[in-house]
């Protein structure tokens, strides 16, 4: 039986068997080759398919590495300073993906560079603020 593996680049949210599952950036998910077809119409650039011969290389990071800082789209807001534990590099060429694993807040996470921001951007962001929803009179 043949299959196809498929990597989360934008989080969403999926039903399977139903229950709701929220699949984030850097989940690789293995599914027959009509599930991911499916998939892939429903969800369109949030995910890639993962090539047999994609390579991944991991690399430590320098204990003086610089702290990082990264936009979160699930906080709706740009987090750090975060410690850069690993650097991953996914596939080669033009199609080639960088990660970085972090430490943010004493928990790890993964980060794609795409999300990167400077620390100017995070101490000049306009803090969320929480808002009440108005509710109509019955």
């Amino acid at each position: 039986m043949s299959t196809l593996t498929l990597e989360v680049l934008a989080p969403f949210t999926v039903r399977q068997d139903g229950k709701r599952t929220t699949w984030h950036p850097g989940k690789r998910v293995t599914l027959s080759p009509e599930k991911a077809q499916l998939v892939i119409k429903r969800v369109g650039k949030k995910v890639r398919v993962v090539e047999q011969a994609d390579s991944l290389l991991i690399d430590s990071a320098t204990p003086d590495a610089k702290a990082v800082y990264f936009f979160r789209e699930s906080a709706g807001t740009i987090l750090g300073p975060a410690r850069v534990d690993f650097a991953t590099k996914v596939g080669e060429g033009p199609t080639a993906q960088y990660w970085l694993f972090v430490t943010v807040d004493g928990r790890p996470t993964s980060v794609n560079v795409t999300q990167l921001r400077s620390q100017q951007e995070f101490e000049t962001q306009v803090p969320l603020k929480p808002v009440e929803l108005i509710k109509e009179r019955r």
